[in-house]
């Protein structure tokens, strides 16, 4: 009995000290707080394992968007077709920097979300991606006499500045048919056409090219923040563009 005497209070200490595993690691993290200035806060950085103290220790080098909340949003996976009003599925991809992106993390900010999905070796492609790198309309120029391509229009040129400031978040997705694009065939892209504002996503098993059913490139396709199609077009970006550039 006095054994049990001595012995109780060192028991009662040890099950109240006993850590809980419903706890949530960032419940106590202000959610504003970004102690490294890297653009992520603390509270993101604890749920993906960076250092939130270290600038260089980063949720994606590019410094794309980051949605703690995408666990919890609706997948409609990669069966239904893509239709005006639907939920496009969680694509994961690799990025020029070799980090695995996920689509749902640009959701929730009040932006819409245009796809530009092409090939490597597509001429228009590199056209465009040419003017979002360095804000020329004159690669768009295609034929001697001058003229646009028919899609592109004078119009448009204010482009390249609602994504410098980020009015719209571009995402490029490159495809091929022949051999699976990587992380290095996005790099060499990102190193022709250089935009730090624009990811470059390798769409390796073909899943967003079968899911759109890409006909033609640029295919061009718009999402709101809660990634519905807005836009959905199987190819050519001229209604996408009409959409961001409404005539009155």
């Amino acid at each position: 009995m006095m054994l049990l005497s001595v012995l109780w209070p060192v028991l009662l200490s040890c099950q109240e000290s006993k850590p809980t595993t419903d706890s949530d690691p960032t419940e106590e993290i202000d959610p504003n707080l970004d102690s490294d200035g890297d653009g992520y806060s603390d509270a993101d950085e604890a749920i993906e394992g960076t250092d939130p103290n270290d600038a260089e220790s980063v949720i994606y080098q590019g410094g794309w968007p980051y949605n703690s909340e995408k666990s919890s949003m609706p997948d409609p996976g990669w069966e239904g077709p893509p239709e005006i009003g639907t939920i496009a599925p969680n694509f994961i991809a690799v990025d020029q920097h070799g980090d695995m992106v996920n689509l749902y993390d640009f959701a929730g900010r009040g932006k819409r979300i245009v796809l530009d999905v092409g090939t490597p070796w597509c001429s228009p492609c590199k056209s465009l991606a040419e003017f979002l790198s360095t804000n020329d309309m004159s690669p768009l120029i295609w034929n001697e006499e001058g003229e646009y391509y028919p899609w592109w229009k004078a119009e448009y040129a204010d482009l390249y500045r609602m994504i410098q400031e980020e009015e719209i978040y571009w995402i490029t997705i490159l495809f091929s048919e022949d051999q699976p694009v990587d992380s290095s065939d996005c790099h060499e892209w990102d190193s022709a056409y250089p935009n730090e504002h624009v990811p470059i996503l390798g769409d390796s098993d073909l899943a967003i090219y079968t899911y759109l059913n890409i006909q033609s490139y640029p295919a061009i396709s718009i999402l709101d923040e809660d990634l519905r199609f807005i836009v959905y077009s199987d190819g050519g970006p001229f209604e996408a563009l009409r959409t961001l550039f409404p005539q009155d």
